[in-house]
């Protein structure tokens, strides 16, 4: 079972270190089980323990990149009489090797806090045998360049963790169900301005997959028309680019042709389009791809591979190459980019080019599960039949849009009364099968997460059924989002709970410690009416619990369920009534 773990990278900087906020999802849990870890990055100069790191980490990598420029540079020009090839590749080997060090150094501190941080990330990380996907996830334009995947918590003892990128903000993409009628993967290949590198074999490549189920479609130095008509009306699962690229400002810039070049801006409707269409991954395999990422991250694009900086011909090959052949035969997107470069890094690649095997990175969307080639070939079946969606199966929960808006508004409004005293309890109700819980959880939740929250901040969201204990079903929920408070074991939230309230001081702690809102989901509601070991009295301090939490308009938590509407009768009986 893989795990994620998201390194939100907040404020500080490498003289003074970082906060850091981990979150780490088990494959196939429910939101509410995440880990969540709260720990800082030390600084990055520490002249007491290491001649190297006195350097610091911004002037060690700058010094790398420009001696990386000057022998590419070289070897694009030709020969210098003040200088040669061999002299320029010893300096950026030594330049490549102290950075190394120094990231290296810096990331084994000595530093207290750092070493507890580390360990309680060991521990959660659990089996060194699971698959970490690792996404950090900042601002800061250096630490998205840093090698991560060398920090020896990944590179040495979890040998399956891949780290990856993630934009600061982002959404679910919003999806066009269709059924695919082929079992191929389609991949639009476009084979841009290749003046002076070699495309041929990118499209060798890429033609080998057939073999594997692929259907690739070249577009030769094609004109910008030519991109967006085929975006339009056709339906694809990759997109591929060969050629030249760069970073311009903020913005990338592909270049598609000789005379021609264009940004993701000037495509975005037909890769909105796209992306809404199935569109899964796209792979820049050209230079100075981070902007290129970034731009595509803004239209959710789930998953993008790039290259961080300037990247040499023949590694780009090779890493597509390996990348493809690893990841059209099993492997994850994530496991095939870190083979592929410990396979370049074993090929003698970072001799003949010092550090360009770090330059490979994803850029992921967190809302997305990675696509296996399985996936893209046989995509899930989107109807579940008599099952109800859960959050997992918010990208094909469809068909709802409406309602979902009409009870985001509405949990909104119970925010925003202007001094009125409305509880902040939102009641969704129906027969039995007319999807009550597929609403709830594939709809309104993804939507409370992933749209602007406003003056609720960030949310922190539980969902439960009553079952035969509902105390006991909430107490374990809460216990599993209050890692590192000591009282907050099941038993003692129960007995917290005896008391009406019992949930208001609970929520009061919990948001003292992480300032997140709290927004518990009760599904299928009626079940405390209808278990007969649910007794009067325990259903009425239950109902208390939550009455008086809500109520209370400084408590930050609110209460959303779901309710067959055929038992409302039973809950305005007096003598089983608690609301």
């Amino acid at each position: 079972m893989k795990k994620l773990a998201i390194f939100k990278i907040e404020e500080g900087n490498f003289q003074q270190g970082f906060k850091v906020t981990v979150s780490i999802t088990k494959e196939g849990e429910p939101s509410h089980r995440t880990r969540t870890i709260v720990g800082k990055l030390p600084p990055s100069r520490d002249e007491k323990h290491s001649v190297a790191n006195s350097q610091g980490i911004p002037e060690s990598y700058q010094r790398w990149q420009s001696d990386y420029f000057n022998l590419q540079t070289f070897r694009a020009r030709g020969k210098s009489k003040a200088v040669s090839s061999e002299q320029l590749l010893e300096k950026s080997r030594q330049s490549a090797a102290d950075f190394l060090a120094t990231f290296k150094t810096w990331l084994s501190s000595a530093d207290k806090d750092f070493i507890a941080f580390r360990e309680v990330l060991s521990r959660e990380f659990g089996d060194k045998q699971t698959e970490h996907q690792v996404i950090i996830q900042t601002d800061d334009a250096l630490l998205k360049k840093l090698p991560w995947h060398e920090w020896d918590l990944f590179a040495d003892i979890y040998t399956k963790a891949e780290v990856a990128l993630c934009a600061t903000a982002f959404e679910k993409p919003s999806l066009v169900q269709s059924i695919k009628k082929t079992a191929v993967v389609r991949i639009l290949a476009i084979l841009g301005d290749s003046a002076g590198i070699d495309v041929d074999s990118d499209r060798q490549s890429l033609e080998k997959l057939s073999a594997n189920g692929a259907e690739p479609i070249f577009l030769s130095e094609p004109k910008r028309a030519d991109i967006s008509d085929i975006l339009w009306e056709q339906n694809w699962d990759i997109l591929f680019f060969a050629g030249h690229s760069s970073s311009q400002g903020e913005k990338g810039r592909l270049f598609i042709n000789r005379t021609e070049s264009l940004t993701v801006e000037q495509l975005k409707y037909g890769l909105r389009k796209a992306i809404e269409h199935g569109l899964q991954l796209a792979i820049f395999n050209s230079c100075d791809g981070l902007n290129l990422a970034e731009d595509l991250a803004d239209l959710n694009m789930p998953q993008v591979i790039v290259m961080r900086e300037p990247v040499p011909d023949r590694v780009a090959q090779l890493f597509l190459k390996l990348f493809l052949d690893l990841y059209s035969q099993g492997k994850s997107s994530y496991l095939a980019v870190r083979q592929a470069r410990e396979r370049l890094h074993e090929k003698g690649l970072d001799d003949e080019y010092p550090g360009a095997c770090w330059l490979p990175v994803i850029y992921q969307n967190p809302t997305v599960t990675p696509p296996s080639w399985h996936d893209l070939k046989f995509p899930a079946n989107p109807y579940l039949g008599l099952d109800a969606f859960g959050e997992k199966d918010a990208n094909r929960f469809f068909g709802r849009e409406q309602l979902t808006d009409k009870l985001w508004q509405t949990f909104h409004d119970l925010h925003r009364a202007n001094g009125e005293a409305l509880p902040r309890l939102l009641p969704i109700l129906g027969p039995s099968g007319s999807g009550k819980s597929s609403v709830a959880r594939a709809g309104l939740i993804p939507a409370l997460k992933q749209r602007d929250r406003g003056e609720l901040g960030e949310l922190r969201v539980i969902v439960i059924k009553p079952e035969k204990c509902p105390f006991e079903s909430l107490a374990r929920a809460l216990a599993a989002v209050a890692t590192g408070v000591p009282t907050a074991q099941p038993h003692q939230l129960m007995a917290e709970m005896q008391h009406s309230e019992g949930l208001q001081r609970i929520v009061a702690g919990l948001y003292e410690r992480d300032k997140r809102h709290l927004v518990i989901l009760i599904d299928q509601f009626e079940e405390i009416y209808t278990y007969r070991k649910i007794c009067p009295e325990d259903r009425k301090v239950f109902i208390d619990n939550l009455l008086v939490a809500v109520s209370e308009r400084a408590a930050p938590v609110s209460v959303i369920f779901t309710f067959r509407s055929d038992f409302l009768a039973v809950s305005r009986n007096p003598a089983t009534s608690g609301f």
